[in-house]
């Protein structure tokens, strides 16, 4: 199972990713894609300055990213969050999220 923690608060956002989504692999391509389109969306806001990656890390199994920003920040947390659990709706057996 994929075990999926977030927070966000202000403009201070962690989200951490632990598990495989066993049973499905779709599941773990999605927080798969899901995940690196946050990561990628940080990494082009931190080269305009709008953006703060304070820890990142990304292996098999394990994804995390803490960073601190603006509007932009918040809203690409909150998107992937939302996604992240729509999944975790559909594939209870395969991914929790907690905030």
């Amino acid at each position: 199972m994929t075990e999926v923690r977030y927070t966000i608060e202000g403009g201070m956002c962690d989200l951490k990713c632990e598990g495989h989504a066993t049973g499905d692999p779709a599941v773990c391509a999605a927080v798969s894609a899901l995940t690196q389109t946050l990561l990628g969306w940080l990494v082009n806001l931190r080269q305009n300055n709008a953006a703060e990656i304070m820890e990142q890390e990304s292996r098999e199994g394990y994804f995390r990213v803490h960073a601190f920003g603006g509007a932009a920040v918040n809203l690409a947390f909150r998107m992937t969050a939302f996604g992240l659990e729509q999944l975790a709706h559909s594939f209870p057996q395969q991914i929790s999220v907690k905030k």
